[in-house]
């Protein structure tokens, strides 16, 4: 178990929170993290030799590049007290970190933008999405069920989301085949007010009225017959 005091807490969130507003890696973040639980496992110990408050309190010290965390064990818990930062030579203490820290609506949409984007990417590589023109073609796993009125139980078989919109619901296609008499048939994603401000469903769409794009790519799918 870790207990980080308030300042340590402080300095973790400010480097997490620096790094993902930028749009990048919480890396230095994640540096931290590995040696505070490298210090946890309690395999190698090293006794701070600095700074001089540490080293005479004997403390035991958790490096991670410029930050160094210096921690004692109570009863096989780890308390990580202070933060040393070793480039400008002085304790971070809550003088510095302790303060308020306030996003605006431009970074918090952009944390999200981020993780979406992360999410999105890691999801590409792990279901073998594709891409038609401006559609993102993504299979599905093949257990994806869903009750759809008028249809009764259906399974998803392929899912086209518009890779280009900004809106808040970006315009999306799905293939499915009804659990009954196995036909196929395509839905969109539309708001459903009537069951919450964010509610949405299914809204049956004719061959005829599909993107050319997504139409065309029923030729390059093996369906059941």
């Amino acid at each position: 178990m870790i207990i980080y005091s308030p300042s340590v807490q402080n300095v973790l969130d400010r480097l997490y929170v620096s790094a993902v507003t930028m749009g990048k890696q919480p890396i230095e973040y994640n540096h931290c993290l590995k040696s505070i639980h490298a210090a946890e496992s309690g395999v190698i110990r090293t006794v701070a030799q600095k700074p001089l408050s540490w080293a005479r309190a004997g403390l035991f010290v958790a490096k991670a590049g410029r930050y160094w965390f210096g921690y004692v064990i109570q009863n096989n818990v780890v308390i990580i007290d202070e933060v040393f930062d070793c480039v400008r030579n002085t304790i971070i203490d809550e003088s510095i970190v302790r303060k308020k820290i306030v996003l605006t609506e431009s970074d918090l949409k952009m944390m999200v933008k981020n993780c979406v984007r992360k999410v999105l990417s890691e999801s590409e590589q792990r279901y073998n999405v594709g891409k038609i023109g401006k559609w993102n073609r993504i299979p599905s796993n093949g257990y994806e069920f869903h009750k759809i009125p008028g249809k009764g139980t259906c399974v998803g078989i392929m899912m086209y989301v518009d890779s280009t919109s900004e809106m808040e619901i970006p315009p999306t296609y799905c293939l499915f085949r009804r659990g009954d008499n196995g036909k196929y048939f395509y839905a969109t994603i539309v708001a459903s007010p009537k069951d919450g401000p964010k509610a949405t469903k299914f809204s049956i769409v004719p061959l005829k009225e599909l993107p050319e794009e997504i139409y065309k790519d029923l030729r390059n799918l093996s369906l059941q017959a």
